[in-house]
């Protein structure tokens, strides 16, 4: 959704990630769509490629952020003073997954993308950022030892396992989900290395 405070660059990512995501269920993410996306929007087919640094990894970068944005916003909508630890990390994930439900083929096209040995790395930044946001404003985490490091290790095991189940779900509202959810929680939770259970 436009406002006064996107610039022109903002407006043209915008409409040409509004494309690409027409074309990724069936073509996959790489610089055919990329470049057809660009010219759905209306543009040059070259402009995706510019506009993004690293052509399509940087529209993925951009898809995956746009939808970090959408989970902090209903998080904000929560009371999260008055929740456990584990209920905040296990509701931020289930707000992640509401909304990459409106997505589902994209997400599982890049899963796909980003299992590509040589996009690991880019696969491991973007996982790892999902499990310091969630960590850092569901989690009210400010740490900088070692704990910072163990519990989004953990977190983006958590998460990553929860992602690929949910990809596989056809439950009702992906309630099956929920529940493998809360069991991986639960697990890292019994081996005492993930929050405090008393929390």
């Amino acid at each position: 959704m436009h406002n006064r405070f996107m610039t022109k660059q903002d407006i043209i990512k915008e409409k040409i990630l509004e494309e690409i995501i027409k074309i990724v269920p069936t073509a996959g993410w790489g610089v055919k769509s990329l470049e057809q996306a660009s010219q759905n929007a209306g543009y040059n087919k070259y402009l995706g490629e510019v506009v993004f640094e690293n052509g399509v990894d940087g529209i993925i970068e951009y898809f995956i952020a746009i939808n970090e944005a959408k989970m902090l916003s209903e998080l904000k909508k929560l009371n999260l003073d008055k929740m456990r630890i584990r209920d905040r990390i296990s509701e931020a994930i289930k707000i992640k997954l509401n909304i990459y439900a409106d997505n589902k083929e994209v997400i599982a096209k890049t899963v796909a993308y980003l299992s590509i040995p040589f996009k690991s790395p880019l696969g491991l930044k973007l996982l790892w950022q999902t499990a310091d946001i969630i960590w850092y404003e569901a989690g009210f985490d400010k740490s900088t030892d070692f704990n910072y490091y163990t519990k989004r290790t953990l977190l983006s095991s958590v998460y990553s396992s929860t992602l690929i189940y949910w990809l596989n779900d056809n439950s009702i509202n992906h309630q099956d989900t929920i529940g493998f959810l809360e069991r991986r929680i639960d697990n890292v939770i019994s081996i005492g290395k993930f929050l405090n259970p008393r929390k």
